[in-house]
């Protein structure tokens, strides 16, 4: 078998391997290594195949990496659209500047700061 088979082959085994094992991220390595393996195949040199291999490797993994990360997302929690602008909360257990407050479902133990208890005296 010629190198650039060889290349070709280890491409495709490691896009096989990354259908068969998610989130090992092969997919880059195994379409560099396609890639590399024609460009052997059309007469590539070994050093000039090593630079094929290398380039196409950084605009794989580059693709994948703006392909995954998708539009930008506004943070839902803080977001305008959270529903919290305007809910109540409720002081459910409150002594010594510590206890519970309740927003919806959500119980969640709180500590008046020193700030907040000099600005009520």
């Amino acid at each position: 078998m010629t190198p650039g088979a060889w290349w070709v082959v280890a491409g495709l085994m490691a896009c096989g391997a990354e259908m068969l094992v998610p989130g090992v991220f092969l997919l880059p390595v195994g379409a560099a290594a396609v890639v590399t393996g024609v460009a052997v195949l059309l007469g590539c040199g070994t050093d000039a195949a090593w630079l094929v291999f290398v380039t196409g490797l950084a605009v794989a993994v580059g693709a994948a990496s703006w392909l995954r990360r998708g539009p930008a997302r506004r943070d839902a929690t803080n977001g305008p659209d959270a529903g919290l602008v305007g809910a109540t909360c409720v002081a459910e257990v409150f002594e010594g500047g510590q206890g519970r407050v309740r927003l919806f479902e959500i119980i969640a133990a709180v500590r008046r700061g020193h700030q907040a208890l000099d600005s009520h005296h």
